[in-house]
């Protein structure tokens, strides 16, 4: 196809993915509180947004004005997770106590390879970015007594990698010929925020057997830009991963 326009944006995906996930246990206002053989609160969590520009819906034109925006995608994963125990009076677990909270997120944004044409001022051909921010908390907070008879154990785990976390991956402008003023054909932004808590709070009384706390987290964060151009130009910039 061909385009003559002062200004052209070619395609765009957005994909927006939030959650708020909870598990909790209550007794605040209660005199008696709660006897049970064993207190368990569990808090399992995944959020995923995925924006892909397919080959099919890539840049493939022959352009001719003052600016083009090209191909754009971009993916936010949003979540806030938390499992959790606390009230007042008297809580009695003749066994364990286990609060835990565990999850993933994605947040994917990729652009393929893309083919573009142009005589322009300036052209913007592949831009991806991925943005994940997640925050969750395990706690146990007791105005009045908590006994356990066996171990109380408190977890917040977030787990990432290859497969997950935040991920931008921007593919080649090929078979191209660009004869313009400024370029910036190829960016990828990849951000991940993780805020992961696992804690004991108030003013009561807590006891068992063992009592663990842990907060474990990996944040991963990847952005991938790929460059493969051919053009005039006064100015370039081709290559931009974060």
């Amino acid at each position: 196809s061909t385009i003559s326009l002062a200004n052209v944006a070619i395609s765009t995906t957005v994909a927006n993915a939030a959650g708020t996930y909870k598990a909790y246990i209550d007794s605040t206002g209660s005199a008696t509180g709660i006897t049970a053989h064993a207190i368990t609160v569990n808090t399992r969590h995944n959020t995923k947004a995925v924006a892909d520009i397919a080959p099919g819906g890539s840049l493939s034109a022959s352009v001719t004005g003052i600016s083009v925006d090209g191909n754009v995608a971009t993916a936010d994963a949003d979540s806030s997770a938390s499992a959790y125990f606390r009230g007042s009076g008297s809580t009695v677990s003749d066994t364990t106590i286990d609060i835990t909270v565990r999850g993933t997120a994605l947040a994917d944004a990729s652009v393929k390879d893309a083919t573009i044409s142009a005589s322009v001022a300036s052209v913007a051909a592949n831009t991806t970015k991925a943005n994940l921010t997640v925050s969750q908390s395990a706690y146990m907070s007791v105005t009045g007594s908590a006994t356990a008879g066996g171990a109380i154990t408190i977890s917040a785990v977030f787990e990432a990698d290859e497969n997950h976390g935040a991920q931008a991956t921007t593919g080649s402008s090929y078979g191209a010929s660009l004869s313009i003023v400024n370029g910036q054909v190829n960016s990828a932004i990849a951000t991940a925020s993780l805020t992961n808590k696992a804690y004991l709070a108030g003013r009561g009384s807590i006891s068992g057997g063992d009592i663990s706390l842990t907060s474990q987290a990996v944040t991963y964060a990847m952005a991938d830009a790929n460059a493969r151009f051919s053009g005039t130009l006064l100015g370039l910039g081709n290559l931009n991963a974060e």
